[in-house]
């Protein structure tokens, strides 16, 4: 028996190709959602990180962290610098008379 119809990919995977076969995982730093399939996977935006495969969102890291250049991790501010808000892709530097441990 033939198909009758084609199925959406699941949350966290993607078809970018007409014709596809099978969906693809979305990569780690990478999301793929949207309710009628989605076509691409999108990277995360900074401050967000998927740390695995096939991940429909991304999480937000939390003060005191940042997100990796990769979007795969979030890490800890290293001494001497923070981060004050959620979803930094970076950490500031503390400022002369001021000091920070991790």
């Amino acid at each position: 028996a033939g198909a009758t119809g084609c199925s959406t990919c699941p949350p966290g995977a993607y078809s970018s190709e007409d014709g596809s076969e099978f969906c693809t995982v979305a990569s780690p730093g990478f999301f793929a959602n949207a309710a009628d399939g989605a076509s691409t996977q999108t990277r995360c935006a900074a401050g967000y990180v998927t740390s695995s495969s096939g991940q429909n969102e991304c999480q937000m890291c939390v003060a005191g962290k940042h997100s990796n250049n990769l979007n795969t991790k979030c890490e800890s501010c290293e001494p001497g610098y923070y981060s004050a808000a959620d979803a930094s892709s970076s950490c500031d530097i503390c400022e002369r008379g001021k000091y920070s441990i991790r």
